[in-house]
């Protein structure tokens, strides 16, 4: 299972720590986000939006990029401070 892992704020709004998300076949990081948002019951949009950081096995990782069962997702907010 492909396991999201949520982060600061963004963990905040989705009421959730993780969620797990079985694949038969890679798909789009995009499609997982969608998916990742409907089994929490909360819109898309909190997880895909610009400035928004996604790791996917610790690798920098972009929307478009595929994703397979065994991988591991990290979401996190865009960063600030000073």
């Amino acid at each position: 299972m492909a396991t999201v892992k949520f982060f600061a704020s963004v963990k905040n709004r989705m009421g959730l720590d993780e969620v797990s998300i079985q694949l038969d076949k890679p798909v789009a990081l995009r499609e997982i986000l969608v998916i990742a948002a409907e089994k929490a019951s909360k819109d898309p949009a909190i997880l895909i939006s610009s400035g928004m950081l996604y790791a996917v096995n610790q690798d920098i990782a972009q929307v478009g990029d595929m994703v397979d069962d065994s991988d591991e997702i990290a979401i996190l907010p865009p960063m600030s401070g000073g």
